[in-house]
Order: structure tokens, then sequence, then C-alpha cells
């Protein structure tokens, strides 16, 4: 039950941090399809901006993918401290004492 409860939390983390991340992409390829259609796109200003923000947006999605690998690699006791971690109240007890058992577990195996 509370690896369930662990990986719906972490999934609901990555999933949120992808939605960031690839919002921030969306938006720097519409900048970029901005600057593309103005009626002087042909100007320097306008290229360089739009591949400005094309080079934003590749960013981006390289970090969507470490961030992925990083996850990936991780155990399950990592991926537990790391969940708790990240709670709005992480400095409560419980948290600290579920990371603490996890790191023990963790450093067990």
């Amino acid at each position: 039950m509370k690896i369930t409860m662990i990986s719906a939390l972490l999934l609901a983390i990555s999933g949120s941090a992808f939605a960031n991340t690839n919002a921030v992409t969306n938006a720097h390829e519409m900048a970029a399809i901005s600057h593309q259609s103005m009626n002087n796109s042909d100007s320097a200003v306008h290229q360089d901006m739009a591949n400005q923000h094309l080079k934003q947006a590749e960013k981006a999605d390289s970090k969507i993918n470490t961030a992925n690998q990083q996850v990936s690699n991780m155990n399950e006791h990592q991926r537990a401290i790391m969940s708790h971690q990240r709670m709005n109240n992480s400095e409560a007890p419980a948290h600290q004492d579920a990371i603490e058992r996890h790191r023990k577990l963790d450093t067990a195996n």
C-alpha cells in the first residue's frame, strides 16, 4: 500500500514537472512562430529572436529527458526520500522520520 501511494505521489510530482517544462517549451515554440510570422520576419532581429526561442525550447526538452533519466535510475527508497523532501510540509516530524527510515533502508541495501 505504501509503495503504491509513493508511486502515485512520484507520478504526480514528475508529471507536474513535465507539464511545467513542457509549457516552457511550447511558449518558446509559439514565440518563435510569432517572430517568423511577422510582416518583416526576414529582418535579422526577428530571425535571431526566433532562433533563440528555438534553442530555449531544446534546452527545456533536454531538462525533461535528464530529469526522467535521473529518477528512473533511483531505487524505491531514493524516490521515497525525494518525494518526502518535496512535500510542502517536509519539515514535519512524520516526513523527517520517513526520510530517515528510507535513508537507513537505502544504505542497508
